[in-house]
């Protein structure tokens, strides 16, 4: 297990800068260091102890992963 920064630029309840309709239903951000801008991978970081399934991070991110082709991959699986 590793432990990250992240940066959280577009908090819960927050409008995207571009499109005002996108509310973001999760924090968004970034890891400083790491590239993620469009068209790369995303990450979704969970606090120390937490575990997320590939369902609830589906159901998460669908608010803007259902405009693209996604796929989930785990880290750190059991």
């Amino acid at each position: 297990m590793e432990t990250v920064h992240v940066v959280i630029d577009r908090p819960l309840g927050s409008r995207h800068p571009e499109h005002p309709d996108l509310v973001y239903p999760v924090n968004y951000g970034y890891i400083p260091g790491l590239p993620a801008g469009d068209g790369e991978d995303k990450w979704v970081a969970a606090p120390r102890g937490i575990r997320f399934t590939r369902a609830e991070i589906k159901k998460a991110t669908d608010f803007v992963e259902r405009y693209f082709e996604s796929t989930i991959e785990l880290l750190n699986a059991p």
